[in-house]
């Protein structure tokens, strides 16, 4: 989920202060950023406490604009150069959760114009470290599409705080509207070294944070779908015609002390599918553990634990969905552990 930006490495964390969430407050069921629809801003305004960060300086302005998604209002980002980022919120790192964000993006521009919804952290210094993202959508599409992110965080032990952002990359706009961003309890969900097991992270139509392929001449697509997920309001729907294909989601650091195991649900609808564990030497794939195949029916949950001892030399580990054959399988709920 982690997704390192790095023109935005040339910034520093100034942005006006708003309240922040302390690690004793309860979850919020509200929407943190207040006006997220930003209904109540003025035609050319920002929001109270905004920040535009750009490069080069002055490329790219924003306002509140006539026309959105929903209601009257949206907000645009436009100009052209490396990137425009808008910081729309500013908080402490708390420990005891973890945050939700969402929300629509339009792009005006062509496949190189490029736009986000995301999370940047910063040390105590101020120095920007790393962006959370589901990742970047482009101007091929003209519609408005979902970008969903969830993190705690937890990969970056020293970052201190943290702002909400929308950017556009390159030359064209971007609107945005209906951003949402919540904390959830981090004891209401489980512990898990993958980015997007949950496949709650969205980008577009498509699950965010995952890599896809098949079998020579196969074919493969990867959805993010509502249709019965197994938690939550997203599952990830694979479908195609292929020897194999894979969904492999991003890869976790080994520690050669611990057992891991990946835990999840599949539900087929035809075809057969799968989740197997496979290994890696930096980015060279060492070999895989497999689960059973699982076939048409209900959600049905898979366990596999890992066999370390085949791959001495591994450094890191994936959690990988399987379909099989003319297939269309779900998959939900996909959790790995080290112990």
């Amino acid at each position: 989920m982690i997704k390192r930006f790095a023109l935005a490495s040339l910034l520093l964390f100034a942005v006006a202060a708003v309240p922040s969430i302390a690690a004793e407050d309860k979850p919020a069921a509200k929407n943190l950023l207040g006006d997220g629809s930003f209904e109540d801003i003025a035609v050319g305004a920002l929001p109270a406490g905004a920040n535009l960060f750009s490069s080069p300086e002055n490329a790219y302005k924003a306002a509140a604009v006539e026309g959105g998604r929903t209601g009257k209002r949206s907000l645009l980002i436009e100009g052209e150069g490396s990137f425009g980022v808008l910081s729309l919120h500013r908080g402490e790192l708390p420990s005891k959760f973890r945050f939700a964000l969402n929300g629509y993006v339009k792009i005006e521009g062509d496949s190189e114009t490029k736009a986000t919804i995301k999370f940047d952290l910063f040390k105590a210094s101020g120095e920007w470290i790393a962006s959370s993202t589901a990742g970047d959508l482009t101007g091929e599409k003209k519609d408005w599409q979902l970008i969903s992110v969830i993190d705690s965080f937890a990969n970056y032990p020293e970052a201190r705080s943290f702002t909400v952002a929308v950017a556009l990359v390159g030359k064209g706009k971007a609107r945005f509207d209906d951003v949402e961003f919540v904390a959830l309890n981090a004891k209401d969900l489980p512990d898990n070294l993958l980015a997007n097991g949950s496949f709650e992270n969205v980008l577009g139509n498509k699950p965010g944070n995952i890599w896809i392929g098949a079998a020579e001449g196969g074919k493969v697509e990867a959805l993010s779908s509502t249709d019965k997920p197994k938690d939550g309001k997203h599952c990830l729907q694979l479908k195609g015609d292929a020897e194999w294909a894979v969904a492999t989601l991003e890869k976790a650091k080994i520690d050669p002390k611990k057992t891991y195991t990946v835990t999840g649900y599949v539900r087929v609808k035809s075809g057969a599918g799968q989740i197997k564990l496979d290994y890696f030497n930096g980015d060279e794939w060492l070999g895989s553990t497999f689960g059973e195949d699982a076939f048409p029916g209900d959600w049905q949950e898979q366990k596999v634990e890992s066999e370390l001892s085949s791959y001495s030399n591994a450094t890191h580990i994936a959690a990988t969905c399987v379909g099989t054959g003319e297939f269309e399988v779900f998959f939900d709920r996909v959790v790995l552990t080290g112990k």
